[in-house]
């Protein structure tokens, strides 16, 4: 085939023209999306169980969700996670299925269960899109861990004002801790006025 192009630069050029020519034809059919739209396709099974190990989550939270979640079809993986006063099952329906009847399943499987421990609260059932990362952006500044946590939440909230962005979480930073700082002078004072009523009721 070399050889024949080599002695032909014709019909290389003709060649090579016509795959110029269908690339730029294909050029209006292709999916362009900075967002793309992609369809649901999982389900969260949340059951609250106050004051429950993992270990009673397990046995009586999981266990059941399983054994219930059993025959629902175009069910392609499940996994249940036993949490100290929960346990979270999330289940991944296949593409060919429809995601109203999956989710229609589902909650007439959870409601069959009957025995659920007595503190254990009422199913919450709630689906889950697909999220993917799509941009990571770290912020680097000189400033405190407050300060630095308060202006990436700042951001945050100006992508999320976005209507393209549908979801945006900030990491890394621990949880917000308050202290309350208390007068000296002033603890000491209403200390003595507490001694002094109790002593006078005495």
């Amino acid at each position: 085939m070399i050889r024949y192009f080599a002695d032909h630069p014709t019909a290389a050029n003709i060649l090579m023209f016509i795959i110029v020519l269908l690339g730029i034809s294909s050029l209006p059919s292709l999916n362009k999306e900075t967002f793309p739209e992609i369809d649901a396709y999982r389900v969260q099974v949340s059951v609250p169980y106050p004051g429950a190990s993992t270990s009673e989550v397990e046995e009586g939270i999981c266990n059941r969700l399983e054994d219930s979640t059993d025959g629902i079809s175009f069910l392609e993986e499940r996994r249940c996670e036993a949490r100290d006063n929960i346990g979270i099952m999330v289940l991944d329906m296949q593409e060919t299925g429809n995601l109203q009847q999956f989710i229609n399943d589902v909650n007439s499987a959870v409601d069959a269960i009957i025995d659920f421990p007595e503190d254990a609260e009422d199913p919450i059932i709630k689906e889950l899109g697909r999220t993917r990362p799509v941009v990571s952006v770290a912020i680097n500044a000189d400033l405190s861990q407050p300060e630095l946590k308060a202006l990436a939440e700042y951001y945050r909230d100006r992508l999320l004002a976005l209507p393209q962005v549908p979801m945006v979480d900030v990491s890394g930073f621990s949880t917000h801790e308050f202290s309350v700082l208390i007068n000296a002078e002033s603890l000491h004072r209403y200390i003595v006025i507490v001694l002094v009523f109790k002593i006078s009721l005495i």
